[in-house]
């Protein structure tokens, strides 16, 4: 467990303290009693104790709030929101703790004991770290409903007298509400949608790493139309689709969606890409020659892009074009990619001049076989990872 944030937030609290209240902190979100109706909860603290956290972006960006005590605590509330299935608890618990640096099942949770209470389930566990030999303790309470989890964290020196019984007093006071306008697409800041986002994408990448890629679009293809600034969701979408030869799917998925990115060549070239799988040569054929045209980079694609000419026929072009990309330099997969299939179209443009020259000798062509090896499978041209967001 990383805990170099608790030096920051524990010389914070003294400065903070001396406020008459933490709404005196300019830029510092009030904690006595903080509602919010974008996630359908409520937060409630003593004000004398309790103060909002006014960096807590530095330590958790897609927190939804963070407090600081004056006893040396610190606390967090992150929730998120989805529509449709639920997830699993054992998804949601393992996208909560990578918040915190921890992978699920961990040595660092001691305790863990089930919650269920008003329409809510989940688990509140324990966990203990020594960091410079000071022993620190957390509280985690992780909980969901059929829309929204709900991760309330606080820490503290594990000596303090009282921790247990203040952490405990937080959540006693923290209500789940029955509506939640996340679940309808309404946010109340471009923070908060992209906070949300993040949340599913996390929870694509947990499914997809299980390899249950259906579950994965599920919930990257959310995230993707809930915040459009990053590719990197609708990457991620389009991977899972592909990962079950869902090419015709995943085709008219990305269709509506181009217009977010045009000017992404990534994304582009997941139109073209997808037009070959979906037996639209013309249209993927056009789309590569512009991308390659324009300085896009990207060993695999070019692959497919060659296949393709060579399988037209278009030789001229073929040569022309793996001329002006190589000029950048000769990889690997360019010298895999020239002796497999520019040497097969060499071997055509001898065949075509054996073809004319026993045609103007009045001679029968012989018939031959010819067969090119491949060295990689058209869906392995895709990368073979999931993106993670750039903010």
């Amino acid at each position: 467990m990383a805990m170099k944030y608790l030096i920051i937030f524990l010389a914070l609290v003294p400065l903070l303290a001396l406020s008459d209240s933490s709404d005196d902190k300019a830029g510092v979100v009030s904690v006595s009693d903080y509602r919010s109706d974008t996630f359908g909860f409520r937060f409630r603290s003593n004000p004398a104790k309790w103060y909002g956290w006014p960096e807590i972006d530095e330590t958790y960006p897609h927190a939804a709030l963070g407090a600081l005590s004056d006893s040396g605590y610190g606390a967090v509330v992150m929730p998120f929101c989805w529509t449709g299935q639920r997830p699993t608890e054992r998804a949601v618990i393992s996208v909560m703790l990578e918040q915190f640096g921890e992978d699920y099942p961990t040595e660092f949770i001691q305790e863990e004991t089930p919650i269920k209470t008003a329409g809510v389930s989940g688990q509140y566990m324990v966990g203990r770290d020594t960091v410079d030999d000071d022993e620190f303790e957390y509280h985690i309470r992780i909980v969901m409903n059929d829309s929204c989890a709900y991760t309330l964290a606080g820490w503290g020196e594990q000596g303090e007298r009282h921790m247990r019984r203040d952490l405990q007093k937080l959540w006693d006071e923290f209500i789940i509400m029955d509506t939640a306008t996340a679940i309808l697409g309404e946010f109340s800041s471009d923070d908060e949608r992209a906070g949300n986002a993040y949340h599913l994408n996390s929870l694509g990448l947990y499914y997809f790493e299980a390899r249950a890629y259906r579950d994965a679009y599920k919930f990257f293809s959310q995230a993707s139309d809930m915040d459009v600034a990053d590719s990197a969701y609708l990457t991620n979408a389009l991977r899972s689709l592909v990962e079950i030869d869902a090419y015709k799917e995943a085709y008219e998925w990305l269709a509506p969606r181009l217009a977010n990115y045009p000017d992404d060549q990534a994304t582009i070239s997941w139109d073209a890409w997808l037009a070959y799988q979906n037996d639209d040569a013309e249209k993927a054929l056009r789309i590569y020659g512009e991308l390659f045209a324009d300085d896009f980079r990207e060993d695999n694609e070019f692959s497919v892009y060659i296949e393709m000419l060579a399988d037209a026929g278009l030789w001229q072009r073929l040569d022309a074009d793996f001329e002006a990309y190589a000029e950048e330099g000769m990889t690997e997969t360019l010298l895999l990619l020239k002796t497999s299939v520019l040497a097969g179209a060499d071997v055509m443009r001898r065949l075509l001049r054996y073809w004319m020259k026993c045609r103007r000798a009045g001679r029968s062509m012989p018939i031959w076989s010819t067969s090119k090896s491949r060295c990689y499978t058209r869906r392995a041209t895709r990368p073979k990872y999931c993106a993670w967001p750039s903010h």
